[in-house]
């Protein structure tokens, strides 16, 4: 699957650097999840990508439950 953004355009969606974009692109095209050909994104392997974007969420010292909509996804 092509995903057309340029990185420019997804830091400026995010509201990050391009820095920054890059070198997830860079982490992401090293775990074999995206290939980054000429300002072209393709999505290599959905399952690889979906494995580096599982991420645990840190513990809240809020007192509302985090945990409270878990049961909606």
């Amino acid at each position: 699957m092509e995903v057309p953004p340029r990185q420019s355009d997804i830091a400026d969606l995010l509201a990050v650097r391009r820095a920054g974009v890059s070198t997830a692109c860079g982490e992401l095209q090293t775990a074999g999840a995206i290939r980054v050909r000429r300002g072209v994104t393709l999505l290599s392997d959905t399952a690889a990508l979906r494995k580096a974007s599982d991420f645990t969420r840190p513990q809240s010292s809020s007192p509302h439950n985090p945990d409270a909509f878990e049961s909606l996804t």
